[in-house]
């Protein structure tokens, strides 16, 4: 709709007759008293809104430009531009009419203008009644206004809740006249059913974080919004990539501390969905050595399913994690639980450090089908996957190498320090510490049918840490004693168990090499068709040379002749997950 003066949705001037249960959707463009619903109204306008963006010069509204007359039960949503006397909804309340008062009304379109402009009205007239504005309110933060001359402004937060710590919706009534969704809608008119339920914007893809309909993540800015919303529902709708975002320039850099955990202490907890839908999330880089509960979630009490996470750098303190720092609180009788997930790279800590959860001190937390590739190191409870933990691990394992400093203690290859449970589980990773150091887990716990390779973890203690096997009995599905290979694991000639619904690919494999003090070496691995070989991490005893097709050279750079020691490296073949190479270095022959 397109005028010059009263210009309205509906109607551009409406005199005495009461207008009610009405509505305009519809765009508004004029020069003075231009509304969404009406231009000019002298007379009642109730149980009505207008959700159109509105444009014009002086005397805008969102729902009314100019009002001299009367409106109760209304509301507006759409945005509001214009110069002078702006208002989310209504521009200019001249309060000429009888009777003249504008009560239980809200607004939460974005308002902008030069003057006089305001998030619910933007001038009153000097001679209109005292107290002409009650029971009414605007939105501070989705209009983008701190003041109106009349009415409360409120966050959003607030403004989509009937009931609040503080008073709001004084005297509404929602028997008869309103409804709400609490905590996923504005206020809305019964007589609109389910038509153009007024929600709050989505800085989201689509969704409205419910579980039904959850918010849609696409981009790296939409899952950073995730903290705005921590008890919302969420699905991954692409793959995501952080490397830019992250590093110098990127617009989460922080200086170089990198991504901000999402909840990060325990008034800001995770306790929503994040379905990964199976999208990766590449490239996640946080830097933060003197900080606790470090991960792409902080502290998670809620669900955290279907995440895959590739080439991770994560350093933190205390409750560091690729995935997520803690589960539940310090409490242990929380809920949470992670479900199909996975994390690749590199997690380092000082205490409860894991490649997938730091820490999960809760006696109902679950982590089940999940793993973790992830080279991990600290100081105190590290493991592959979970540093720390009470509640139960199932149906998970861990690839990556396991390491603790010279004053190191609780150094697992999966869990470091267990409390719970652990049932078909293993883990395959070098595992190094000075105290209380074993291929499984680093304590004694309460591990049901989990294993860990002998050989290659550098452990063969079988004293309530894990069962001890080597890599040809790790290989064989006859090893795993009541694991599930019809529904949840899968295992081929070569290879580790690995989850159906949570595939590593390539599958996970190890490789074993055994050299000699000062000889050239040279062999291929796994080379296959046109596939990209990357190397990860060189080996620190000697120097290799990889080559495209997965051949490589190493030649040990000790200088004892009689030393045996190990080395390794790992590599990626076509951006997947790491594969790892041991290094056995014998005596000079």
């Amino acid at each position: 709709m397109t005028g010059n003066d009263y210009v309205g949705g509906l109607l551009g001037w409406h005199t005495n007759n009461p207008l009610t249960n009405s509505y305009s959707t519809g765009n508004v463009t004029g020069d003075e008293s231009v509304g969404g619903l009406i231009g000019l109204a002298w007379g009642i306008t109730e149980k009505s809104f207008s959700s159109g963006h509105v444009n014009g010069n002086s005397y805008i509204g969102g729902l009314i430009g100019n009002l001299p007359g009367y409106v109760r039960n209304v509301y507006a949503s759409g945005s509001v531009t214009g110069g002078s006397t702006v208002g989310g909804l209504v521009g200019f309340y001249s309060g000429g009419g009888e009777p003249a008062e504008i009560t239980n009304a809200y607004a939460y379109g974005q308002v902008s203008g030069s003057s006089y402009t305001g998030g619910l009205v933007g001038s009153i007239w000097e001679s209109s009644p005292s107290a002409p504005v009650t029971s009414s309110y605007w939105d501070t933060e989705t209009t983008g206004r701190a003041n109106s001359v009349g009415g409360t402004g409120y966050v959003t937060s607030a403004m989509i809740k009937e009931t609040n710590s503080v008073s709001i919706y004084i005297d509404w009534d929602f028997d008869t006249i309103w409804k709400i969704e609490e905590g996923s809608s504005y206020p809305y008119l019964q007589w609109q059913g389910s038509e153009n339920i007024p929600y709050p914007p989505s800085p989201f893809a689509g969704g409205l974080g419910t579980e039904s309909d959850p918010y849609q993540v696409a981009t790296a800015e939409q899952l950073n919004e995730v903290r705005n919303y921590l008890d919302k529902h969420f699905i991954q709708t692409a793959d995501l990539d952080l490397a830019d975002s992250v590093t110098s320039g990127g617009i989460y850099y922080n200086e170089g501390e990198g991504w901000e955990p999402i909840g990060s202490d325990f008034s800001n907890t995770f306790n929503g969905t994040f379905n990964g839908n199976s999208f990766k999330i590449n490239n996640i880089l946080i830097n933060r050595p003197s900080e606790k509960y470090i991960g792409l979630f902080g502290i998670n009490k809620g669900t955290l399913k279907n995440i895959s996470l590739e080439n991770i750098n994560i350093t933190g303190d205390q409750y560091v994690g690729g995935l997520v720092g803690s589960m539940g609180s310090d409490a242990i009788s929380l809920y949470g639980s992670v479900v199909n997930s996975y994390t690749s790279g590199n997690v380092s800590g000082n205490q409860y450090v894991g490649g997938l959860a730091g820490a999960s001190p809760g006696n109902y937390l679950q982590i089940s089908k999940s793993y973790s590739s992830s080279s991990v190191h600290g100081n105190w409870g590290v493991g592959g996957l979970v540093g720390m933990m009470y509640g139960s691990i199932s149906d998970c394992y861990a690839a990556g190498n396991v390491t603790g400093n010279s004053e190191s203690k609780r150094i697992g290859g999966l869990v470091g320090e267990p409390y719970g449970s652990i049932t078909n589980s293993y883990s395959y990773g070098f595992v190094s510490g000075t105290n209380d150091v074993g291929g499984l887990l680093g304590y004694d716990g309460n591990a049901t049918s989990s294993y860990y390779n002998s050989e290659t973890s550098g452990q063969s203690d079988n004293t309530g840490k894990g069962i001890p096997k080597t890599t040809v009995e790790m290989q064989n599905q006859a090893t795993y004693v009541g694991w599930s290979f019809d529904t949840i694991w899968s295992i081929d000639e070569g290879s580790y168990p690995y989850l159906r619904d949570n595939e590593q690919v390539p599958h996970p494999r190890h490789y074993d090499f055994i050299v000699y003090n000062n000889e050239l070496y040279d062999d291929t691995i796994a080379k296959e068709g046109d596939y990209i070989y990357n190397l990860n991490s060189n080996p620190s005893l000697g120097t290799l040379t990889l080559n495209s097709n997965g051949s490589f050279s190493y030649i040990s750079s000790q200088n004892d002749s009689a030393l045996i020691d190990t080395d390794f490296f790992t590599y990626t073949v076509n951006g997947s997950d790491p594969i790892y190479v041991n290094i056995k270095i014998l005596p000079s022959r």
